[in-house]
């Protein structure tokens, strides 16, 4: 009797696993804007890249990522004032091409993108503060080891 309830419960629970396929196909896909860009106080605005994502297996040409007629702005918060941003295409980002913005620590900027992907008009914005001078990691309260950038095994 126990086994044949074993069989029982065995036989339920390999049936009730559902179906393994996942559907990768382009129903699934939905185009995103792609922001990798830095602030730096003091720093000129620029290799703001701007791009966007891809279906899976579709072949896709290196030279479609970079979304080279976006609308790009950013916008000094504490000033209200507006920063549209130019493609350059030798480093296949946005910058700000004048003098009048100057990134200085405390001040909060948003980067705002508009852009038309596969027929339809999408949008992202972002926001950050940039940290007052002096700002570091405090390693003594710290409860991470340093991390070096590429760092290689011994």
């Amino acid at each position: 009797m126990k086994l044949k309830t074993f069989y029982l419960i065995f036989a339920v629970l390999l049936l009730s696993c559902g179906d393994a396929v996942i559907n990768l196909d382009k129903e699934t896909y939905s185009p995103k804007i792609v922001v990798d860009g830095y602030v730096l106080p003091h720093h000129k605005v620029d290799n703001i890249r701007i791009s966007r994502n891809f279906p899976l297996n579709e072949k896709i040409n290196i030279m479609d990522f970079p979304l080279k007629d976006a609308n790009v702005s950013i916008t000094d918060l504490n000033a209200g004032k507006n920063y549209p941003l130019t493609f350059n295409f030798g480093q296949l980002g946005f910058e700000y091409r004048k003098s009048d913005l100057e990134i200085k620590e405390g001040n909060s900027y948003r980067l705002s993108v508009s852009a038309e992907i596969d027929g339809k008009k999408l949008t992202a914005s972002s926001t950050t503060t940039v940290p007052l001078n002096g700002f570091h990691i405090d390693r003594d309260v710290s409860q991470l080891d340093p991390l070096k950038y590429c760092e290689k095994d011994e």
